[in-house]
């Protein structure tokens, strides 16, 4: 797999909704740039509305809109934060993002699986990700997004 793309973000806001089915809902806005790969510079941005279970386990559930200068790119990803066993506040970020999109020289988004790893610190707000492509229309984004 080769690197897609790594962002990094902070925490602008949170909101906890509260006791819900299998833990506690929490909303968690952020903002920030893609540092690395074809989307250097563009702006991500969203929510993460996430539920924190019991055991600390984090399910994640992501809303976010990439913007670049051709235009915007949605986001839509799930998986887990784990917490690290010596830092509770650090969680290790895994999981998956499907995309959309309207720009002609990001169609091949709309077919992309990519896979997700990285890190948050609770204690600071801030976000690390790297995607990768997995589906063979994702392995060919960074061609596409260049022509």
């Amino acid at each position: 797999m080769h690197l897609d793309y790594r962002f990094q973000a902070r925490f602008t806001d949170s909101i906890q909704i509260g006791p819900v089915d299998g833990g506690i809902r929490v909303d968690n806005y952020f903002d920030g740039r893609m540092t690395e790969g074809a989307l250097t510079g563009a702006r991500v941005r969203g929510v993460d509305q996430v539920r924190v279970r019991a055991d600390g386990s984090v399910v994640l559930d992501i809303r976010e809109t990439i913007e670049t200068e051709q235009g915007p790119i949605s986001a839509d990803v799930r998986g887990y934060a784990l917490p690290d066993a010596d830092a509770p506040h650090r969680h290790r970020i895994t999981g998956f993002a499907l995309f959309s999109t309207a720009v002609p020289g990001y169609a091949d988004y709309n077919t992309a699986v990519v896979a997700i790893d990285g890190s948050v610190d609770m204690a600071t707000g801030t976000i690390d990700v790297a995607g990768r492509a997995l589906s063979p229309a994702g392995q060919g984004l960074r061609h596409a997004i260049a022509a």
